[in-house]
Formats: structure tokens, sequence, C-alpha cells
């Protein structure tokens, strides 16, 4: 049986060898990660014709199909088919709102395994995206041949509820950070429990030879257990950051979000009101 990391790896190489490698690794992992059918034969139509859209590299006709399919039956699987889709067409924030609704079933461990990869990718990407471009003030018409305006009615006046500006938004609402620390949080959980495999492996063995024969598999679950850790905690330590950042870009003076490491700990300290 392939390890867990291992085939977590293979996968998130094929993402970054291009769509005609990754279409091909969706259709062959699909199976072994089945979730439920749509029940309705119309959502299952529509989830064939989005499975051939993709298959062209049509990635808005599929996402339109599988749409129609998820207005039919909400199922976990097609719900996980435009996770991918919209990876693909490039919307990373699409692909991790579906994945997390993917989440919100009880699916197998193999279907999170799968999605894995993907979020993982996106937390890079929406890491080294820039921060959404500020729209252009709108043209003020010219005054030369301004027609003279039709006097209104002046409104009674209010008791300044109105003028009041928005309240900024919270480092916690931010959605970047929230990406790398929720991912960062699954590979830990997932590395912690390769580790622990490991040492139940090493553990339970009754005898010297029981333990030799099992130590290529225990040092396998070790080293995908340790690399999965390394990888949730680097992508959380990089959400605490995000945070900060946030924090400190919108309220200095209410919250203040830091990450101390010092060699044998780590940590993050939240200081101020929410």
């Amino acid at each position: 049986m392939e390890p867990q990391g291992t085939a977590a790896a293979r996968t998130l190489a094929a993402l970054r060898r291009g769509p005609g490698v990754l279409a091909l690794a969706m259709a062959l992992a699909w199976p072994r990660v089945a979730a439920a059918e749509p029940k309705d034969p119309a959502a299952r139509k529509h989830l064939a014709d989005g499975q051939a859209a993709l298959g062209r590299d049509d990635y808005a006709g599929a996402i339109e199909a599988y749409e129609r399919a998820l207005r039919i039956e909400r199922e976990p699987k097609v719900l996980y088919l435009l996770g991918q889709a919209e990876f693909l067409r490039g919307d990373c924030r699409a692909s991790v709102r579906y994945f997390a609704e993917v989440k919100q079933f009880e699916i197998p461990r193999t279907v999170e395994d799968a999605m894995r990869p993907y979020l993982a990718e996106c937390a890079e990407r929406l890491l080294e995206a820039p921060e959404p471009a500020e729209p252009p003030p709108e043209e003020q018409p010219s005054t030369d041949d301004a027609i003279e305006p039709v006097l209104e009615p002046t409104p009674p006046p209010n008791d300044g509820e109105g003028d009041r500006p928005a309240a900024p938004r919270r480092w916690y609402q931010d959605p970047l950070g929230d990406v790398l620390v929720a991912t960062g949080v699954l590979g830990a959980a997932a590395g912690a429990s390769l580790l622990g495999v490991a040492l139940s492996r090493r553990t339970g063995a009754t005898s010297y030879g029981e333990l030799e024969g099992d130590a290529s598999s225990i040092r396998t679950f070790r080293i995908a257990g340790g690399a999965t850790l390394g990888v949730g905690a680097a992508l959380m330590i990089g959400g605490w950051i995000r945070w900060g950042v946030v924090a400190r870009r919108t309220r200095p003076s209410s919250a203040r979000v830091g990450v101390t490491i010092d060699g044998t700990t780590a940590g993050v300290s939240v200081h101020g009101r929410f």
C-alpha cells in the first residue's frame, strides 16, 4: 500500500506540472476517493456532461454543468469536482470554498487526503498573490454643458447614524489567513496521525523479528509524518503572520498578533480588543 505522504506529494507534483497532467491524475484518482453519487438521473447526466467538458479542457463548461447538478442534488462528489474545476480555471478562492463544503459531509479519509494537495497549492498561490487593487475613482461629468438641476425637497436632518464609517474588517476575518491556518491545522493533524501509526507499530511488536520486519514501513511512516507535520506547521505560522499584518494594517492600536520562535518552542500571542 502506498504511504499517504507519498501519494499527496505525487498529486501535488502533478498539480505543478500543468493542466494536462492534472486532468489525467484526476481521472485516475477519483475512483479511489469516490463519495456519494447523485441519485437523481438528471443530476447524473449533468455530472457526465461536466466530466466530458473537463476532458476537453473546457473548464467553464464543466463548472456550468456541475453547478446544474448541484442545484438538483447537493452531493459531496459534485462539490469535490467543482473544487477541482475551479482550481484548474485558476480561481483558488472558489476552489477552497467548495472543498470546505465537502468537509461538511461525512467523507472517508481518502477524500480528505485527495483534497489536501489542492488546499496546500492554493495556500501558496494566495500567499503570493497581490492584494486586490482598489477600483479607479469614477470620472465626474463635465460641467461645461451642465443642465440646471431640479431642486428636490430638503430631507429632514438625521441623527448622524448614516454618516458613520463602516467597521473595519477584523484580523481573524482575513480569508488568506484563515485558509493558511486551516490548511496548516489539517496538515499537522495528518502528520501527527502518521507519526502515531509509526509509534504504534514499533511499540506493538512482540518480538525482534516482527520489529525488524516492520522496520521499513515504520521508517516510511515516520518520514511522511514528519514532512507533513512540518508543512502544516509552516502554513500555520504563515497564517499567524498574515493575521498580524492585517491587524496592524487595519487597527494598529486595538489588536496585536505576534509569533515567537526560540528554537525549542513556537507560539502565537494576541493582545487587544476583538
